[in-house]
């Protein structure tokens, strides 16, 4: 959010005015003229948080799943779907071996899990100068091509498929980088600039 927008967000028409400012103007014209069906309202979590026992020695047969491991901001409506990625992830191991070598098996499935979600959704958080942490390596970078995803999702159908299959955790962030994918990418944020 930008400096002042706390103060503009408190009623209807400053949330309509926010939407202006957005990249790109569509959701700005759906709601333009439209009817709230609530009241405008902030919703906020206090931090994100992913505890990495897959770093840790754990009394024997102590499990951790879920939200007990990586909080992310619901905003991003993943937090669930890690969840159940982790679940069918211990469901395989619970098939496969030795019961007593679950829980570290699982911890460390569960970060490889986590990680590309959480590098995704901390690369969209640090664009908040509020925001504090460690940030990755090649951040600026990452924001820029995200950016540019999503910016040219809006006009593109492959991009826009290939992008909506990431976010809702159906295919790897690498599906985003294929040849055909960079290139648009790259002709779409160069030809803005001419």
């Amino acid at each position: 959010m930008f400096s002042n927008d706390k103060e503009i967000l408190k009623n209807d028409s400053g949330f309509i005015e926010l939407s202006k400012k957005l990249p790109k103007l569509d959701i700005y014209q759906e709601i333009e003229h439209a009817a709230p069906l609530t009241k405008t309202s902030f919703y906020r979590i206090p931090h994100i948080v992913w505890r990495r026992f897959d770093k840790m020695e754990l009394p024997d047969g102590l499990l951790l799943i879920g939200d007990t491991i990586c909080r992310i901001d619901p905003f991003f409506g993943q937090g669930m779907s890690i969840a159940v990625l982790e679940a069918l992830a211990l469901q395989k191991l619970l098939h496969k071996g030795p019961r007593q070598k679950v829980p570290a098996a699982f911890h460390k499935k569960a970060a490889k899990i986590i990680s590309p979600i959480w590098n995704m959704v901390i690369t969209e958080d640090f664009r908040y100068p509020s925001t504090t942490g460690k940030k990755p390596f090649g951040l600026s970078i990452q924001q820029w091509y995200a950016k540019n995803i999503f910016l040219l999702s809006s006009q593109n159908q492959e991009v826009y498929d290939a992008f909506v299959k990431v976010m809702n955790l159906i295919r790897p962030i690498t599906f985003l980088m294929t040849p055909n994918i960079i290139r648009s990418v790259l002709i779409h944020a160069f030809s803005r600039k001419s």
